[in-house]
């Protein structure tokens, strides 16, 4: 687990603590998934763009904003272990 808190939260920020996790794993490592909040620098289009083109083996997840049942997280919890991008609303 890799964790970084700054104290304002910018885009280029997010894009930096990208980059150091991409780094720091071998690349014999297909998929990183990343576990996210809501917060708008997560949902950036520049963010997704850039991510998509220069880190493609890392996957955002982000916990939903409703709370869920313990058989909905279980679900999230397969979806991320089998790479299956549906969405639970």
């Amino acid at each position: 687990m890799h964790m970084h808190c700054y104290k304002n939260k910018t885009g280029k920020q997010f894009l930096d603590f990208i980059n150091i996790v991409d780094r720091k794993y071998s690349i014999d490592i297909k998929q990183i998934f990343l576990i996210l909040d809501n917060i708008s620098i997560h949902r950036s289009k520049k963010v997704h763009e850039t991510i998509q083109k220069y880190h493609p083996r890392i996957n955002l997840r982000r916990l939903p904003t409703k709370s869920r049942t313990k058989s909905d997280k279980d679900k999230l919890d397969v979806d991320a272990m089998t790479g299956n991008k549906q969405v639970y609303t």
